[in-house]
């Protein structure tokens, strides 16, 4: 089963990709966050617009690099995301505890 990303965790993923100690071109965002080329325009244009990203004018190309306020955003989403993982392993803990009851004691839980 394919898992697909939500759109924190490319958020998360794009903002970890654009470090703030030296800007990060554009493609090769695209490539390692894994999103295709309009799609990494839509979340560029808003992370800027949203001041997670600023961009440098270098040449022919841009070069994006986070900010601080970006780095606050991607500490805050890890910390949300590591936590929406344990609430999963939870339910799934709990699932399991749901058919060992029922197994056990031929419980019918609802």
């Amino acid at each position: 089963m394919v898992k697909y990303r939500t759109r924190i965790e490319i958020m998360a993923d794009i903002l970890r990709l654009a470090a703030a100690d030296g800007g990060v071109k554009k493609t090769y965002i695209m490539y390692e966050a894994n999103l295709s080329h309009k799609l990494l325009n839509e979340y560029l244009d808003w992370l800027l617009k949203e001041d997670m990203l600023s961009v440098e004018k270098e040449s022919k190309r841009n070069s994006y690099r986070k900010t601080a306020y970006g780095s606050k955003v991607e500490l805050r989403i890890i910390e949300y995301l590591r936590d929406e993982e344990k609430v999963r392993q939870n339910i799934e803990d709990l699932k399991e505890e749901r058919k060992a009851l029922e197994r056990e004691y031929g419980l019918q839980v609802k």
